[in-house]
């Protein structure tokens, strides 16, 4: 078995010149971090945010970002996974208490005046701010290598992205709530992006361990999982989307747009069902191939054993007569010595 950036282990046969999906994540957090920078270094605006009038992405978040994903896509990032890690979760510690009256300031200090042009001045989110708390502690629960602790990390990495998933459904739905806290500033929409990425990655740098293993198993299961989880994640997300989008150009009432969504989801779910029992019959034939040659090589097998059996009785009786015979010949010259 070989180890990965994180310590777990894949088969040496596997193919290595394909792309890894972690480093993958990790990469793209990395360019979508350094474009928010570039925006705020040079004052593009499109750079800092996804689309025009949307909240950019902190500075500090970009730079945190940056140094998680490097961490992450690097080969000789290993080492740096830990302090990485307590960089990130102290960074959000530390701004989750400034939203409650401790403000040290750290998401201010870079680009001070750009920032208090915004309204309201743009800051770390709170929402942002847990992101990267419980990002922080799956990096540095990643590093260890026992089994509980790729259970904790990647528990804490599952809860991240799913804050990240409510903020991008929100700016999808418009439901504001969803990306924002009370009056405080909302978490970016590139933000949300790199907290889906950067926690895919850390699910993936150990997907042989812990709760991943039944997702990453050669198993009926492992197969199934990973056929059927982008189904089960982006065609709700989608179907939701073109419902609200049908009502808000006015094709359709709230009514009629439940209905639609309602057939559309079962539509596909019932898809999905079909789909699992055209894998599952695969594997079942794929099964019961592979227990018809063992059933062939096994028969094959018993009647060799049985020729050799009647082999070496024939030579066992055809050699019985000549040692007869010369113990026969053995035992006259025993008796002529006696005599």
């Amino acid at each position: 078995m070989v180890k990965d950036t994180a310590g777990s282990t894949h088969a040496p046969g596997a193919d290595t010149r394909r792309a890894d999906p972690q480093k993958l994540c990790a990469a793209a957090v990395v360019v979508i971090a350094a474009l928010a920078l570039t925006g705020w270094i040079f004052g593009a605006e499109p750079l800092k945010s996804v689309f025009p009038g949307l909240t950019p992405m902190n500075p500090l978040t970009a730079l945190l970002f940056l140094a998680a994903g490097l961490v992450l896509a690097l080969p000789k990032g290993r080492a740096l996974i830990l302090p990485a890690g307590l960089l990130l979760g102290l960074m959000g510690l530390f701004r989750m208490l400034s939203c409650t009256g401790w403000d040290f300031g750290l998401d201010t200090l870079m680009f001070r005046h750009a920032l208090e042009a915004y309204t309201p001045p743009n800051r770390m989110a709170p929402n942002t701010s847990l992101g990267f708390l419980m990002t922080g502690l799956a990096l540095a629960f990643l590093k260890r290598g026992e089994a509980w602790s790729a259970k904790t990390s990647q528990s804490l990495a599952l809860a991240a992205a799913w804050l990240s998933l409510f903020a991008m459904l929100g700016y999808a739905y418009r439901v504001p709530r969803f990306y924002g806290i009370g009056s405080f500033i909302p978490m970016a929409l590139n933000t949300a992006i790199c907290f889906a990425l950067i926690n895919s990655a850390v699910l993936l740098a150990r997907r042989g361990d812990g709760w991943m293993s039944c997702v990453s198993d050669g198993g009926p299961g492992g197969i199934m999982a990973r056929k059927l989880l982008p189904f089960t994640l982006l065609i709700p997300a989608l179907l939701g989307v073109l419902r609200l989008k049908g009502q808000w150009l006015g094709w359709y009432d709230t009514q009629t747009g439940t209905a639609l969504f309602a057939v559309a989801l079962i539509t596909a779910f019932s898809g999905l069902v079909w789909y699992t029992a055209l894998l599952l019959r695969r594997v079942d034939l794929a099964r019961r191939t592979s227990e018809e040659t063992l059933r062939h090589y096994a028969e094959k097998l018993e009647q060799s054993n049985s020729e050799l059996d009647a082999f070496s009785y024939s030579v066992s009786h055809d050699l019985r007569a000549p040692l007869r015979t010369i113990d026969g010949w053995d035992e006259m010259e025993r008796v002529k010595e006696a005599a």
